[in-house]
């Protein structure tokens, strides 16, 4: 069972996930947690940039599960679903989606990147949630464009950060999101922990946004290894593809990008 968060909160840092892993690399135990309002070298999935001005939620795990690897590699598709939780429970908004294996779409676009990182042992799972629209332009190396959470659903702060920063009800608010990630994280890590993904199987698939969709599974070099259907996730977390043949491809996240794509003539 996991111990009580060893939280740490920066007004800015460079990287959580660098800290984090920093940390892992330096012994640190299970449950050392970054977050920062602000990050100047934020890092999303397979390196991609990700930007991380004022207005988000910018939080990072030390995690030193005992399970075998192949089994770890489900647990940021876990994680889609307590930020999930945490979106319905403080901002009202009953409809995120997860595109697989873990970014979190609303009304179309994205509102949520989850990173993973091996760290001897242990895992550093970063979280980039965006909550209020920055001033000035956020980008990233990513197909989808931004949403943030505040304009989305039911807040009582301005949906949007000034050039003078944050004001005290926005404020309240990341606290608020804060709080409420740390105790879902938990619930759902401890339970994944005694369970595995089998557990959250269902509630992953009814939260898949492009089941029964054409997509092509590709590698970070853009290289295809496989077209056809979205058929959801089975028990070890891997995308199922029913290929034009019938025939179904299983993949674990790994490298693969999922791209959408009109069906094939």
């Amino acid at each position: 069972m996991l111990d009580e968060w060893n939280l740490h909160t920066f007004e800015e840092i460079d990287s959580t996930n660098e800290r984090v892993k920093a940390c892992l690399r330096e012994g640190a135990n299970e449950g050392y947690v970054v977050a920062s309002y602000r990050q100047t070298g934020g890092q999303g999935r397979q390196g991609r940039d990700w930007s991380s001005p004022v207005g988000g939620l910018y939080m990072s795990f030390a995690l030193r599960p005992a399970l075998a690897l192949e089994q770890q590699l489900t647990l940021p598709l876990v994680v889609c679903l307590a930020v999930r939780e945490t979106c319905r429970k403080v901002l009202d908004i009953h409809d995120v989606q997860i595109k697989w294996p873990n970014d979190l779409l609303c009304r179309g676009a994205k509102i949520c990147g989850i990173s993973t990182d091996k760290v001897g042992d242990g895992l550093c799972i970063g979280i980039g949630l965006n909550v209020f629209r920055p001033c000035g332009e956020a980008t990233a190396s990513d197909r989808y464009q931004f949403g943030y959470t505040a304009e989305l659903g039911s807040v009582d702060a301005p949906a949007y950060v000034d050039a003078d920063g944050l004001v005290g009800s926005q404020m309240i608010l990341l606290e608020q999101l804060q709080r409420s990630l740390l105790e879902e994280f938990r619930s759902y890590y401890e339970r994944w922990l005694a369970g595995g993904f089998s557990a959250f199987m269902d509630e992953y698939a009814q939260a898949m946004y492009n089941v029964g969709n054409y997509v092509a599974l590709e590698t970070i070099d853009g290289t295809l290894t496989c077209e056809g259907l979205v058929r959801g996730v089975d028990a070890e977390g891997k995308l199922v593809v029913e290929r034009r043949d019938g025939s179904l491809y299983r993949v674990h996240s790994g490298e693969i990008h999922v791209a959408s794509k009109p069906v094939a003539e």
